[in-house]
C-alpha cells in the first residue's frame, strides 16, 4: 500500500536538525559537532524517509554531506579521534539504505553519491603514506559493508529496474513534444564505480547472475547510443578503464565464450572513435581497435589439427589431434597429438610455460609415460611463442 507522505509523523527535532546541518555544510570548518550532527541528520532521514521534508533535506545535503565524510582519512581517525571514526562509517551504510530505498522509487537521483560510497580511491578508503614512506593502511572494510548492505537490501536490482525504465521527457510549457528525452546516463566515471562494485558483489555471490548481466547490457546500450558529441565529454582514460571492467564482468559472466554482443558492441564503440572528426578521439579508437583484436585472437576457439610439415626427422611430419581441455580457463596450455600405427610412436605438440622466466614455449615430444611435461621427454623441436 502507497504511503502517503502527509500522514508520516516527523519527531519534533528532525526538522531542526537538517536546518543545522544544511547551514553548517557551508561552514569551512568540520568538527566533530559538524560530522556527529550530520550522521544523526542522515540517519533521521533514513528513519523518516517518506517525509517530504527529509527528502527535501537529502537532495539538497546528502551529497555533500557524504563526500566531506569520505574526504577524511579512517587511519588518522583511529589515531586521533575513533569515534568520529564510527559515526562517519554509521552515516555511510545509513545513506546506502537511503539511495535503495529511492532506486525502488524509481529514482535515480543519488547516483552520484552511490558511486562515490563504491569509489576505492576515496581518503575515508584509501590508505595513506607517512613523511618515512611508510604505508597505512586504509578502511576498504567500510567499502566493502557498503557494498554488502547494498546487496542485502537488494539494491543492485532496483539499480537495474530503475535504469531499464523509460527516459523521461522534460516538460515544456509550448506545448511542443518534440523535446528529446532525459538521459538516465549518470557519466563514464561514476559507472564504471557501479560495475567495478557489482562485479565484486557478484564474485563474492551477493548478486544474482542476471541482475549482473541486465547491468551490463543497460551500460553497453548506453554506451552504443552515444554519438561522437557524447563521447568528447567522456574522458579517453574512464573510458578505458570502463570498457575493461565491462570485459572483466563479461568474463565472469561466462558471456564473452559463446556470446558476440559485448565484442560487438565494443567494435561498435571503436569504429565510432575511429571515424570521428577530432584527431584524439581517432587515436583512442585505435589503440582500442588493437586491443580488440588481441582479445578476439585470445578467445578464439584453438584449432582442433595442426599440420606439421618440413621437419628434419620425418616421423614429426603429419597431422596432430587437439586433446580436450582440462577447464575453461584461457590460461590452460594446449595439447595435440599424433600417433603412429606403424611405430607405435605417440609425438606431444603442447605450449608449456617456463617457470623461470613465465614465457610460453611450443615443444614437439616423446613425452615420458610416468612423468609427462619433465626433463625426461625426449624433445624433437621447440619455439618460442610470439
Amino acid at each position: 500500500m502507497a504511503v502517503d507522505p502527509s500522514q508520516v509523523q516527523q519527531p519534533p527535532d528532525a526538522r531542526q536538525v537538517w536546518e543545522d546541518v544544511r547551514a553548517l555544510l557551508h561552514d569551512h570548518e568540520h568538527g566533530q559537532v559538524v560530522y556527529q550532527t550530520t550522521a544523526n541528520a542522515i540517519k533521521l532521514a533514513n528513519t523518516h524517509f517518506q517525509h517530504p521534508e527529509a527528502k527535501i533535506f537529502l537532495v539538497k545535503c546528502l551529497h555533500p554531506a557524504v563526500n566531506i565524510m569520505l574526504d577524511q582519512q579512517a587511519a588518522r581517525l583511529d589515531q586521533e579521534n575513533f569515534q568520529l571514526k564510527i559515526f562517519i562509517e554509521n552515516a555511510l551504510t545509513d545513506a546506502v539504505i537511503i539511495i535503495q530505498k529511492d532506486l525502488a522509487e524509481g529514482n535515480t537521483q543519488h547516483i552520484k553519491t552511490l558511486a562515490q560510497l563504491f569509489n576505492p580511491r576515496r581518503n575515508f578508503y584509501k590508505g595513506f603514506k607517512t613523511k618515512s614512506f611508510h604505508q597505512v593502511p586504509g578502511n576498504m572494510k567500510a567499502r566493502s559493508d557498503c557494498i554488502l548492505i547494498f546487496c542485502r537490501a537488494n539494491g543492485f536490482l532496483a539499480l537495474v529496474s530503475a535504469f531499464s525504465q523509460p527516459q523521461l521527457v522534460p516538460p515544456n510549457p509550448s506545448g511542443n513534444s518534440s523535446e528529446p528525452p532525459v538521459s538516465r546516463w549518470p557519466g563514464a566515471e561514476d559507472v564504471r564505480y557501479l560495475i567495478t562494485a557489482m562485479g565484486e558483489a557478484y564474485g563474492d555471490g551477493q548478486v544474482l547472475r542476471e541482475v549482473a548481466s541486465r547491468f551490463a547490457d543497460w551500460v553497453q546500450a548506453e554506451i552504443g547510443e552515444m554519438g561522437e558529441e557524447q563521447l568528447k565529454a567522456e574522458p579517453f582514460v574512464v573510458m578505458s578503464a570502463l570498457i575493461r571492467q565491462l570485459r572483466r564482468l563479461n568474463a565472469n559472466l561466462g558471456n564473452q565464450s559463446d556470446d558476440a554482443t559485448f565484442f560487438n558492441f565494443w567494435l561498435d564503440v571503436t569504429l565510432t572513435y575511429i571515424g570521428a572528426s577530432s584527431l584524439p578521439m581517432r587515436l583512442f579508437g585505435w589503440e582500442q581497435l588493437a586491443e580488440v583484436i588481441d582479445e578476439a585472437c585470445g578467445t578464439r576457439t584453438p584449432a582442433k589439427l595442426c599440420r606439421v610439415q618440413g621437419a628434419g626427422n620425418s616421423a614429426v611430419n603429419g597431422v596432430y589431434q587437439l586433446q580436450p581441455l582440462e577447464s575453461d580457463s584461457r590460461d590452460e596450455d594446449l595439447r595435440y597429438t599424433k600417433l603412429d600405427d606403424n611405430t607405435g610412436l605417440l609425438l606431444t605438440l603442447f605450449q608449456c610455460t617456463i617457470q623461470q622466466t613465465t614465457s610460453k614455449w611450443w615443444f614437439i615430444s616423446e613425452a615420458d609415460i610416468n612423468q609427462p611435461g619433465t626433463e625426461k621427454d625426449i624433445d624433437y623441436y621447440n619455439q618460442a611463442l610470439r
